[in-house]
């Protein structure tokens, strides 16, 4: 999926360019990864996209922790991260991708 795509999925067809265009705006570090976050987090408003890119711009890797380190970041809940990356139709960051459940007397023994 690329990132035409994936704004596309969510944002109205009327806001797709201006999307389209704040997003290319972001031309630091770990492009590719830093826009889909983006993404994830604006999650079809475009204002808060804006302030996302203005923010990604002062320091990238506050996007990265805020999108792939939800619940670290306070951002959301880590679920509904996962769902925006599904719902940009991205793959999940490794961070967000599920891990198995493990009992409260440790790894792989039963709770």
């Amino acid at each position: 999926m690329n990132l035409s795509d994936a704004i596309a999925k969510v944002f109205p067809e009327s806001e797709r360019s201006a999307a389209a265009e704040a997003i290319d705006a972001y031309d630091g570090n770990e492009r590719a990864r830093v826009q889909v976050a983006i993404l994830a987090l604006a999650g079809g408003d475009m204002q808060h996209l804006r302030e996302l890119v203005r923010a990604a711009e002062l320091d990238y890797r506050d996007v990265l922790y805020w999108a792939e380190y939800p619940e670290e970041s306070k951002s959301m809940p880590r679920d509904e991260a996962a769902a925006r990356y599904r719902a940009l139709g991205m793959p999940l960051p490794p961070a967000l991708e599920d891990r198995p459940r493990h009992g409260k007397h440790g790894k792989g023994k039963p709770g």
